[in-house]
């Protein structure tokens, strides 16, 4: 079982918040990789929240 990834660097850039802030981001390149999951934030719609 793999436990980590190789990858190639590409660069550097910069992500931006809600608030301007920003943040420095290593931009990595990944070949030959298979998603297996993907995460999303929980619903924001009350049809789906409990009680």
């Amino acid at each position: 079982m793999r436990t980590g990834v190789l990858a190639k660097k590409i660069g550097m850039t910069r992500v931006f918040g809600a608030d301007g802030a920003h943040v420095p981001v290593t931009v990595l390149a990944l070949e030959g990789c298979q998603v297996v999951g993907v995460k999303k934030d929980k619903p924001r719609s009350r049809r789906h929240q409990e009680g």
